[in-house]
């Protein structure tokens, strides 16, 4: 708090700020009443000091505290890398399923991503995700759309969605949807 204190109090005039934001006039405003000089509408964020400033202390500096903040940091970029992953994962399955019928599986995508069928299942899961539960969303997604489309047989949206027969799609249909294929398209058709 000492530090926020001193920087309030501090005569800033030294200080730039460039900052990517729009223009805003308040803002600008805010900044010029303690003598920052600021640039908006940047390409970029920038805050530029005179060098000597990094030899000011800060009173107020716990290490340990830091150190956590540093680790709570670390575990959130790896979970922003894990959620882009499940992300593109999930775009690499909805795309098998559309160019060539067929479901990918882990050993496949792990061979794509570079890393062994463990490390890809540990990097899911950190995000709360299972592989099977991901492409299971990704498959009914897509059979979703192909049972509304009455030019298909339901033979066909069987095979284009991965199942190896249309018995084993009209039990896994079941499950999801809570009815027989047949069922939901004739419901799809009265609406």
């Amino acid at each position: 708090m000492r530090t926020i204190e001193w920087f309030l109090l501090a005569d800033l005039q030294p200080v730039g700020l460039t900052l990517s934001l729009p223009h805003d006039q308040s803002i600008e405003g805010l900044f010029r009443e303690k003598g920052v000089e600021v640039e908006m509408g940047a390409d970029h964020n920038r805050i530029s000091f005179p060098s000597e400033w990094r030899e000011t202390s800060n009173s107020d500096y716990d290490a340990s505290l830091w150190y956590t903040a540093l680790l709570r940091l670390k575990k959130a970029d790896e979970i922003k890398g894990y959620r882009e992953l499940a992300a593109r994962l999930r775009g690499q399955v909805a795309t098998s399923l559309a160019s060539q019928g067929k479901v990918l599986r882990l050993k496949e995508i792990a061979v794509r991503e570079g890393v062994t069928v463990r490390t890809l299942a540990r990097r899911l899961s950190a995000t709360g995700i299972k592989f099977q539960e991901l492409v299971d969303q990704e498959r009914w997604q897509f059979v979703d759309g192909l049972m509304a489309d009455a030019s298909l047989t339901l033979a066909d949206v069987a095979s284009m969605s991965g199942f190896s027969n249309s018995s084993s799609f009209g039990r896994a249909f079941q499950q999801w949807h809570g009815q027989s294929p047949g069922a939901y398209r004739d419901a799809l058709n009265r609406h």
